[in-house]
């Protein structure tokens, strides 16, 4: 028989843990990036995984038979039992458990993207002014030591003028999740993160589409002002994965690359978007691996009951973002994959 959880309905006031207690962490979600959730919060130091909430309420055979497990309801996120909800289910079902969180007053740390949609993204938003807390969307590699290594080099190397990147590989293909916004959210993170302002003008180009339609490749440019150009090129019909980021700054360039090593490279300035010569210098960093820096960054903010919106902000953003982009996409005819 499964057994099952019943809790009265939580009182609108969270009881913040002291500084020496742990974070008790209620995860809802338990596909592929909800086992990696579990095994990093296992690894953590003043955290726990103290509830799971899926939609079967099956145990999944990486979740310990300590931990309860339950099908998701909303009264199941209780703060007198729990002190922050990580959200890990299907894009098209953040909007509903986010706002259930905050209406709990439970700090949110969500999967990209946000939502799939702006008006979703702006009702969160709406949400978190009415009940304040910690909310952390995971833009991943915000959180990657080579990333941080390489915004860090940038803060001597001038004004940043141009931006390359290209993100992808062999699927994933989600039947509820188009190709742009399971890939672009890096992508557009990292270069709001890196440029500080949104971009005046953005084109949405489709290169490729896969065998039986199945999949594409798309190239799409913003362009903040300064001026600086960015050129990302995104897909799910890629050989192999690819994430890479280059950024043509005015004294020197400096790229990222996280499928090579070294991940972190420096050239002397290029004009940008031409080829980098092979003999890049290698930029040495250090640090935890990128979920396990932005959970106990999440785990902190709420020690400190830090309430600062800059996060969610870019989820948001992020979200109007792919949003015109999705709507605006020009097929390039004859381009299909053989």
């Amino acid at each position: 028989m499964r057994r099952t959880w019943s809790v009265s309905l939580p009182s609108r006031q969270n009881n913040l843990k002291s500084s020496a207690s742990k974070i008790r962490v209620g995860l809802i979600g338990s596909g592929s990036w909800g086992r990696n959730i579990v095994k990093t919060i296992g690894a953590i130091d003043g955290v726990e995984l103290s509830l799971v909430l899926n939609r079967s309420g099956r145990r999944p055979d990486f979740v310990p038979c300590t931990i309860p497990v339950a099908a998701y309801q909303p009264d199941l996120l209780n703060p007198e039992t729990i002190d922050a909800v990580c959200i890990a289910t299907p894009p098209h079902s953040h909007a509903d458990m986010a706002r259930t969180a905050l209406r709990h007053r439970l700090p949110v740390f969500i999967e990209k993207p946000l939502t799939l949609n702006l008006q979703d993204a702006a009702d969160i938003a709406a949400q978190h002014r009415l009940n304040p807390v910690h909310f952390c969307v995971d833009h991943i590699y915000l959180f990657h030591a080579g990333f941080r290594a390489l915004k860090s080099a940038l803060a001597g190397a001038g004004r940043i003028r141009a931006i390359a990147a290209v993100g992808g590989n062999w699927g994933p293909f989600r039947p509820d999740t188009t190709m742009l916004w399971d890939w672009a959210p890096h992508d557009i993170a990292m270069c709001l993160d890196l440029v500080g302002q949104n971009p005046e003008k953005m084109t949405c180009h489709r290169l490729e589409i896969g065998i039986n339609g199945q999949g594409q490749r798309l190239e799409f440019s913003m362009n903040f002002p300064g001026p600086c150009e960015a050129r990302i090129n995104i897909g799910n019909i890629f050989p192999e994965r690819q994430r890479r980021i280059t950024v043509y700054a005015e004294t020197e360039t400096l790229r990222f690359e996280d499928e090579a090593e070294p991940r972190v490279l420096r050239y002397p300035a290029a004009e940008p978007f031409e080829d980098l010569p092979g003999n890049g210098e290698s930029m040495a960093f250090s640090g935890n691996p990128p979920l396990t820096q932005a959970i106990e960054e999440f785990c902190q903010a709420i020690r400190q009951n830090d309430t600062s919106t800059a996060q969610l902000k870019l989820g948001v953003n992020v979200v109007e973002l792919i949003e015109r982009l999705d709507q605006s996409i020009v097929a390039i005819a004859g381009k299909h994959r053989n």
